[in-house]
């Protein structure tokens, strides 16, 4: 009697995180103490209606089952999602130079003045970085091009309870999240050939 070999999922080298912050928006968070919107997102990404923030972060599959996680805003590599990314100016009235990351056993917050910005699923990091698919599409046009929708999650931050919108696109190996304030893309770090990985800040 033969038993059927487990087909051994192949884990990608990691996870690479494109993120965009939209000054204008993050503007109105610390002058209102509001959490970003979906609405009127054409409007609020305009090149010419708000500054761009662009900044990289990735995860890198290590040894014995170790993460390890680079940040391009300050080139340093950390053992958790628990740091700030530096940003090239001050925003706001108090003049605030830094956008808190932090790591929950749910989500992976990115958070402005103690609002939250943007949450990341961690079950869907985690899912990338082990090779396993994040979501299951039998529609292979579907899955390429990713399953939109808007979600509210519910946060509970030092400025109280309140829902942060997100419109999410969801594919087996790629995920992205945005709103007014915040775009993150992920994409997956599969050779030796994805490297250097370009991570610092940039604007536009």
């Amino acid at each position: 009697m033969f038993r059927k070999k487990d087909k051994k999922i192949k884990k990608p080298l990691g996870v690479q995180f494109r993120i965009e912050l939209n000054a204008m928006t993050l503007g109105d968070v610390a002058d209102n103490s509001e959490p970003p919107s979906t609405q009127d997102m054409a409007k609020a990404w305009l090149r010419n209606n708000c500054t761009k923030i662009h900044v990289g972060i990735a995860a890198i599959n290590g040894t014995d089952n170790n993460i390890v996680y680079i940040s391009g805003s300050d080139a340093n590599v950390y053992m958790t999602m628990d740091f700030d990314i530096r940003l090239p100016f001050p925003i706001g009235p108090n003049k605030t130079d830094t956008v808190q990351v932090t790591e929950t056993e749910d989500f992976i917050f990115l958070s402005f003045e103690d609002i939250a910005i943007m949450a990341l699923p961690t079950s869907y990091i985690i899912s990338s970085l082990i090779g396993e698919p994040i979501t299951d599409y039998r529609n292979v046009i579907k899955d390429q091009f990713g399953n939109k929708s808007e979600i509210e999650i519910k946060v509970t931050s030092p400025k109280g309870e309140y829902n942060l919108p997100v419109i999410t696109n969801v594919a087996k190996k790629w995920f992205n999240y945005e709103n007014t304030a915040a775009k993150v893309l992920t994409t997956l770090i599969l050779t030796n050939d994805d490297f250097p990985l370009e991570l610092g800040v940039s604007t536009d």
